[in-house]
């Protein structure tokens, strides 16, 4: 699977596949909305499903299919990610109903990301025409 790629300002949203070989850690907080299986090993013990994993924490993730948005922590979206974790390393939030179109993204990922951010709460938008690669 080819994946695919969209940029916001304080916002990387990809959708695919991964496999981290080696342990790592970024800046960026990770939201990951599994539509396979998905795993993630980090210092605290090793978890599946959708996750969130704080700034800084070094983790191990792989995902079958799915989306990966890596999130500024200062900006609007970062921040409330943040609050709702409330320190913790990783959290996993419970699977959506219905969570996912039949179709795979082709242009633009907000109607595929609208049930995600209705669930936890928040706001994205992410035009397509200025941003997709």
């Amino acid at each position: 699977m080819t994946p695919l790629v969209w940029i916001q300002h304080g916002v990387l949203i990809t959708y695919g596949a991964a496999l981290d070989t080696a342990l790592h850690r970024h800046h960026a907080v990770q939201l990951v909305w599994a539509r396979g299986a998905s795993s993630c090993l980090w210092r605290g013990g090793n978890t599946t499903g959708n996750l969130i994993i704080d700034s800084q924490v070094e983790h191990k993730l792989q995902l079958d299919e799915g989306w990966i948005l890596l999130i500024e922590p200062q900006c609007e979206l970062g921040v409330k990610l943040r609050q709702m974790i409330d320190g913790k390393e990783v959290v996993q939030f419970e699977p959506l109903l219905d969570p996912y179109l039949t179709e795979h993204p082709k242009s633009n990922p907000n109607t595929q990301l609208t049930p995600l951010f209705s669930a936890l709460n928040l706001s994205l938008s992410v035009d397509p025409k200025l941003t997709s690669t």
